[in-house]
């Protein structure tokens, strides 16, 4: 039988992913950018100056106006602390539209200043953000390879903190080392069993690759962390019609219904309803 939304295996994964994640954006470079003296050189594990150039495509008027006057004063002013601040604007403009590539530039440029922990985990927060939204394999690698140096620094100061190696086993899966990645990922969850991220991040591959076992006790626990979360219920759901426990698996999308109106998502679980009945 066939479901009214969704296909078995991998692409019916692809389409529930996409039902809860917004449209992937990245703003293409073209411009060269300057910046001031006190800030020009490149961090540790920067990426290339090509990456990092920045165009105004998405930029109303306003916005236009306001990233031309601090990218001009970035590149006039001597004084640290108003560099910082000129930097620190130019990235909540580049974010505004989007452009993630962009805007992680400025964060590189503020960490590479301050060098603090704080700034060294914005700077690699936001080399993620682009790392994940980056559309191009090469720039993707790029980007990742840059948020890793970042979050390494970060380790290098705090062993301990687990966003940082929960980040970089996301990089090293989506990079050229991607058992390293999941094995990572199974040694932070003994460490941390109710870690949602870690928890969420395996329960995904666990359906990508069909095990749905696996993947229905990586939902179960989420479920019991957030018992109203949408995305949750949704994956458990999918997990046990596919492992053929479809009684249960109706509790699951039933619950949905009561959480979400998304008519996309609506109708998908009532595909599965469907089939059920």
């Amino acid at each position: 039988m066939k479901k009214q939304i969704f296909i078995s295996g991998i692409l019916i994964i692809a389409a529930v992913v996409a039902l809860f994640f917004l449209p992937r954006e990245v703003v293409e470079n073209d411009e060269n950018q300057n910046v001031s003296a006190s800030m020009s050189d490149n961090p540790a594990g920067e990426v290339s100056e090509d990456i990092a150039a920045h165009n105004t495509t998405k930029l109303n008027d306003s916005l236009t106006l306001k990233l031309a006057y601090f990218k001009e004063q970035l590149e006039m002013d001597e004084n640290r602390e108003k560099s910082i601040n000129f930097a620190d604007s130019l990235y909540e403009i580049y974010f505004s539209v989007q452009a993630y590539d962009s805007a992680a530039y400025y964060k590189g440029l503020i960490a590479k200043e301050l060098n603090t922990f704080e700034s060294n985990v914005a700077a690699a927060d936001a080399y993620y953000k682009a790392f994940s939204f980056a559309m191009e394999t090469d720039k993707q690698q790029q980007l990742g390879q840059t948020a890793k140096s970042y979050y390494d620094k970060v380790l290098e100061e705090n062993p301990d903190y687990i966003d940082a190696e929960i980040n970089n086993a996301l990089i090293a899966i989506n990079g050229s080392n991607p058992m390293q990645g999941i094995l990572a990922l199974r040694s932070l969850l003994e460490k941390d069993p109710d870690n949602e991220t870690v928890n969420y991040q395996l329960g995904l591959m666990s359906m990508q690759t069909q095990q749905w076992h696996k993947a229905e006790e990586r939902f179960r626990t989420l479920v019991k962390i957030e018992p109203e979360n949408t995305e949750y219920n949704f994956y458990l759901g999918v997990s046990l019609f596919e492992d053929g426990h479809r009684q249960e698996a109706k509790e699951y999308f039933e619950k949905v219904l009561t959480l979400e109106d998304n008519p996309e998502v609506v109708s998908a679980v009532n595909g599965y309803l469907k089939e059920i009945q």
